[in-house]
């Protein structure tokens, strides 16, 4: 859960620095946040997908066991 907040912090920041982009006040120092927060915002996003395509098979299996019992 606190990996899904971190990376919608990160989107938050990345949206925000993305619109002063748009308004033409941007700098490169701006440019590369931006491309960082895209990077660590992804990253933590496909941590997420990762964690939910290991988990849930092992989760359905133990339900199956306990069902079983």
């Amino acid at each position: 859960m606190s990996l899904a907040v971190a990376a919608a912090c990160f989107d938050v920041c990345e949206n925000f620095l993305m619109l002063l982009t748009f308004k033409g006040k941007f700098s490169l120092a701006v440019l590369e946040i931006v491309f960082y927060c895209a990077a660590i915002k992804f990253i933590l996003a496909a941590l997420i997908v990762l964690y939910l395509l290991i988990t849930l098979p092992i989760a359905l299996l133990y339900k199956k066991r306990t069902i079983i019992s």
